[in-house]
Protein backbone atom coordinates (compact mmCIF):
# COMPACT_ATOMS: atom_id res chain seq x y z
CA UNK A 1 0.00 0.00 0.00
CA UNK A 2 1.31 3.45 -1.37
CA UNK A 3 1.78 6.63 1.27
CA UNK A 4 -0.60 8.84 1.14
CA UNK A 5 1.77 12.02 -0.69
CA UNK A 6 0.66 15.70 0.78
CA UNK A 7 0.04 17.81 -2.64
CA UNK A 8 2.77 20.68 -2.67
CA UNK A 9 2.16 23.53 -0.93
CA UNK A 10 1.59 26.62 -3.17
CA UNK A 11 2.34 29.52 -0.75
CA UNK A 12 5.96 30.61 -0.89
CA UNK A 13 7.29 29.51 2.33
CA UNK A 14 10.79 30.65 3.28
CA UNK A 15 13.37 28.38 3.83
CA UNK A 16 13.41 26.21 7.10
CA UNK A 17 9.89 26.13 7.53
CA UNK A 18 8.95 22.06 7.68
CA UNK A 19 4.84 23.08 7.67
CA UNK A 20 3.40 25.19 5.87
CA UNK A 21 0.65 27.31 8.46
CA UNK A 22 -1.19 28.24 5.36
CA UNK A 23 -1.62 24.55 4.28
CA UNK A 24 -2.70 23.60 7.94
CA UNK A 25 -5.81 26.39 8.94
CA UNK A 26 -6.94 25.44 5.08
CA UNK A 27 -7.32 21.49 5.87
CA UNK A 28 -8.74 22.43 9.15
CA UNK A 29 -11.43 24.48 7.10
CA UNK A 30 -12.14 21.60 4.60
CA UNK A 31 -12.49 18.85 7.46
CA UNK A 32 -14.77 21.10 9.32
CA UNK A 33 -17.06 21.63 6.14
CA UNK A 34 -16.85 17.85 5.49
CA UNK A 35 -18.10 17.41 8.80
CA UNK A 36 -20.99 19.87 9.13
CA UNK A 37 -22.18 18.21 5.43
CA UNK A 38 -22.13 14.95 6.79
CA UNK A 39 -24.06 16.15 10.29
CA UNK A 40 -26.29 17.80 7.96
CA UNK A 41 -26.36 14.55 5.93
CA UNK A 42 -27.65 12.40 8.47
CA UNK A 43 -29.92 14.59 10.24
CA UNK A 44 -31.89 14.99 7.20
CA UNK A 45 -31.93 11.02 6.90
CA UNK A 46 -33.42 11.15 10.58
CA UNK A 47 -35.84 13.15 10.37
CA UNK A 48 -36.94 11.53 7.03
CA UNK A 49 -37.24 8.09 8.81
CA UNK A 50 -39.08 10.04 11.94
CA UNK A 51 -41.79 11.19 9.59
CA UNK A 52 -42.72 8.10 7.99
CA UNK A 53 -42.68 6.56 11.20
CA UNK A 54 -44.88 9.48 12.25
CA UNK A 55 -46.91 8.66 9.14
CA UNK A 56 -47.02 4.81 10.21
CA UNK A 57 -48.27 5.02 13.59
CA UNK A 58 -51.20 7.54 12.39
CA UNK A 59 -52.27 5.09 9.73
CA UNK A 60 -52.43 2.45 12.07
CA UNK A 61 -54.02 4.60 14.66
CA UNK A 62 -56.48 5.48 12.29
CA UNK A 63 -57.23 2.00 10.67
CA UNK A 64 -57.68 0.86 14.81
CA UNK A 65 -60.23 3.34 15.30
CA UNK A 66 -62.10 2.93 12.13
CA UNK A 67 -62.32 -1.08 12.96
CA UNK A 68 -63.40 0.54 17.05
CA UNK A 69 -66.42 2.59 14.88
CA UNK A 70 -64.61 6.12 15.04
CA UNK A 71 -63.94 7.80 12.25
CA UNK A 72 -61.28 10.52 12.32
CA UNK A 73 -62.55 14.32 11.53
CA UNK A 74 -61.20 15.41 8.16
CA UNK A 75 -58.45 18.00 8.02
CA UNK A 76 -60.50 20.88 7.30
CA UNK A 77 -59.11 22.93 4.16
CA UNK A 78 -59.47 26.67 3.95
CA UNK A 79 -62.35 28.04 3.01
CA UNK A 80 -62.73 29.59 -0.79
CA UNK A 81 -64.73 33.05 -0.68
CA UNK A 82 -68.29 32.19 -1.54
CA UNK A 83 -70.03 35.26 -3.42
CA UNK A 84 -73.87 35.12 -3.09
CA UNK A 85 -75.92 34.39 -5.89
CA UNK A 86 -79.10 36.98 -6.46
CA UNK A 87 -82.13 35.10 -6.45
CA UNK A 88 -84.48 35.78 -9.76
CA UNK A 89 -87.22 38.02 -9.30
CA UNK A 90 -90.37 35.84 -9.11
CA UNK A 91 -93.02 37.65 -11.41
CA UNK A 92 -95.65 35.75 -8.39
CA UNK A 93 -96.66 38.01 -6.17
CA UNK A 94 -96.93 36.14 -1.98
CA UNK A 95 -100.16 34.83 -1.35
CA UNK A 96 -102.16 36.82 0.72
CA UNK A 97 -102.86 35.49 4.20
CA UNK A 98 -106.17 34.30 4.48
CA UNK A 99 -108.98 36.37 6.88
CA UNK A 100 -109.60 33.81 8.93
CA UNK A 101 -105.89 33.45 9.88
CA UNK A 102 -105.48 37.32 10.06
CA UNK A 103 -107.15 38.85 13.55
CA UNK A 104 -107.62 42.51 13.10
CA UNK A 105 -104.78 43.20 15.94
CA UNK A 106 -102.36 41.24 13.24
CA UNK A 107 -101.85 38.25 15.50
CA UNK A 108 -101.73 34.69 13.62
CA UNK A 109 -103.80 32.39 15.10
CA UNK A 110 -104.27 28.61 14.02
CA UNK A 111 -106.79 27.91 11.32
CA UNK A 112 -108.02 25.20 13.72
CA UNK A 113 -108.73 27.19 16.50
CA UNK A 114 -110.96 29.68 14.42
CA UNK A 115 -112.49 26.84 12.56
CA UNK A 116 -113.02 24.48 14.93
CA UNK A 117 -115.71 25.43 17.96
CA UNK A 118 -114.41 25.10 21.81
CA UNK A 119 -116.17 22.48 23.47
CA UNK A 120 -119.08 23.81 25.73
CA UNK A 121 -118.55 24.04 29.19
CA UNK A 122 -120.45 21.43 31.46
CA UNK A 123 -123.27 23.49 32.97
CA UNK A 124 -126.32 22.43 36.21
CA UNK A 125 -129.69 21.70 34.76
CA UNK A 126 -131.02 22.83 37.73
CA UNK A 127 -131.75 26.67 38.71
CA UNK A 128 -131.04 29.09 41.53
CA UNK A 129 -132.26 27.97 44.97
CA UNK A 130 -132.97 24.63 46.75
CA UNK A 131 -134.32 21.46 44.52
CA UNK A 132 -135.67 18.02 45.67
CA UNK A 133 -133.81 15.46 44.26
CA UNK A 134 -135.00 11.76 44.96
CA UNK A 135 -134.83 9.74 48.42
CA UNK A 136 -135.12 13.09 50.16
CA UNK A 137 -132.14 14.58 49.16
CA UNK A 138 -131.93 18.49 48.19
CA UNK A 139 -129.51 20.34 46.07
CA UNK A 140 -129.44 24.05 46.69
CA UNK A 141 -127.59 26.15 43.74
CA UNK A 142 -125.77 29.51 44.80
CA UNK A 143 -124.15 30.75 41.47
CA UNK A 144 -122.04 27.94 39.84
CA UNK A 145 -121.55 26.31 43.73
CA UNK A 146 -123.78 23.56 44.59
CA UNK A 147 -124.55 21.81 47.84
CA UNK A 148 -126.11 18.30 48.04
CA UNK A 149 -127.84 17.61 51.38
CA UNK A 150 -128.56 13.76 52.79
CA UNK A 151 -128.90 14.24 56.33
CA UNK A 152 -131.47 11.20 56.71
CA UNK A 153 -131.35 7.85 58.01
CA UNK A 154 -130.84 5.97 55.09
CA UNK A 155 -128.29 8.35 53.28
CA UNK A 156 -125.76 9.77 56.15
CA UNK A 157 -122.16 7.57 55.65
CA UNK A 158 -118.69 8.02 56.98
CA UNK A 159 -118.09 4.74 54.35
CA UNK A 160 -116.52 5.73 51.19
CA UNK A 161 -118.21 3.25 48.76
CA UNK A 162 -121.64 4.19 50.19
CA UNK A 163 -120.90 8.12 49.77
CA UNK A 164 -119.74 6.69 45.95
CA UNK A 165 -123.05 5.74 45.56
CA UNK A 166 -124.89 9.09 46.40
CA UNK A 167 -122.53 11.01 44.56
CA UNK A 168 -123.38 8.46 41.16
CA UNK A 169 -127.13 8.57 41.80
CA UNK A 170 -127.47 12.68 42.36
CA UNK A 171 -124.94 13.83 39.79
CA UNK A 172 -126.71 13.04 37.22
CA UNK A 173 -130.16 14.80 38.47
CA UNK A 174 -127.75 17.80 38.54
CA UNK A 175 -125.51 18.14 35.45
CA UNK A 176 -127.26 15.94 32.82
CA UNK A 177 -127.14 12.63 30.67
CA UNK A 178 -123.53 13.45 30.04
CA UNK A 179 -122.14 13.00 33.63
CA UNK A 180 -124.34 9.80 33.38
CA UNK A 181 -122.47 8.80 30.82
CA UNK A 182 -118.96 9.63 32.17
CA UNK A 183 -120.03 8.37 35.63
CA UNK A 184 -121.07 4.84 33.85
CA UNK A 185 -117.84 4.62 32.43
CA UNK A 186 -115.42 4.70 35.59
CA UNK A 187 -115.34 1.70 37.39
CA UNK A 188 -116.64 0.96 41.05
CA UNK A 189 -114.42 2.43 43.69
CA UNK A 190 -112.49 5.14 41.21
CA UNK A 191 -114.50 8.12 42.56
CA UNK A 192 -113.91 7.59 46.04
CA UNK A 193 -110.76 7.06 47.66
CA UNK A 194 -110.82 4.09 50.48
CA UNK A 195 -109.06 6.24 52.89
CA UNK A 196 -109.88 9.89 54.25
CA UNK A 197 -113.47 10.50 53.26
CA UNK A 198 -113.82 12.37 56.86
CA UNK A 199 -110.75 13.46 57.42
CA UNK A 200 -108.72 14.62 54.44
CA UNK A 201 -111.00 15.02 51.93
CA UNK A 202 -113.35 17.54 53.42
CA UNK A 203 -110.38 20.27 53.37
CA UNK A 204 -108.75 18.65 50.12
CA UNK A 205 -111.86 17.51 48.09
CA UNK A 206 -111.39 14.86 45.20
CA UNK A 207 -111.54 15.85 41.61
CA UNK A 208 -113.51 13.75 38.94
CA UNK A 209 -112.10 14.50 35.31
CA UNK A 210 -115.01 14.54 32.41
CA UNK A 211 -114.97 14.18 28.61
CA UNK A 212 -114.70 17.96 27.17
CA UNK A 213 -112.45 19.33 29.51
CA UNK A 214 -114.67 19.87 32.17
CA UNK A 215 -113.54 18.99 36.33
CA UNK A 216 -116.00 18.38 38.73
CA UNK A 217 -113.98 19.44 41.95
CA UNK A 218 -116.28 17.86 45.13
CA UNK A 219 -115.91 18.43 49.17
CA UNK A 220 -117.94 16.10 51.33
CA UNK A 221 -119.33 18.32 54.72
CA UNK A 222 -119.19 16.25 57.69
CA UNK A 223 -120.80 16.71 61.18
CA UNK A 224 -120.75 14.76 64.68
CA UNK A 225 -121.86 11.60 65.36
CA UNK A 226 -122.31 9.02 67.93
CA UNK A 227 -119.19 7.22 66.78
CA UNK A 228 -117.39 9.57 64.82
CA UNK A 229 -117.85 12.01 62.00
CA UNK A 230 -120.63 11.72 59.66
CA UNK A 231 -120.69 12.84 55.92
CA UNK A 232 -124.38 14.16 55.36
CA UNK A 233 -123.32 16.48 52.49
CA UNK A 234 -121.20 17.42 49.97
CA UNK A 235 -120.00 20.93 47.74
CA UNK A 236 -120.07 20.56 44.22
CA UNK A 237 -117.84 23.15 41.54
CA UNK A 238 -117.14 22.88 37.75
CA UNK A 239 -113.41 24.16 37.06
CA UNK A 240 -111.67 23.79 33.77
Amino acid sequence: MSERIAPPCPHDVGPGIPVCLRCRKENRVATRERRRRALFATSAIALGVATLGAAGAAGMLDSELRAAGFTLPAQSLPSQPTVPTPEPASDIAPAAPSPASVTPDSTVVSAASVTTPPAPELAATIGEGRTALRDGIVAERRGEEITVHFDTPLSRTRRPEKFESILRSTLPQIFGAGVDSALVAMPAGALVPAHGLTTDLPTQGLYVPLPGGSTLRIWPGTRPGEDGPLVVRYRVLVVS
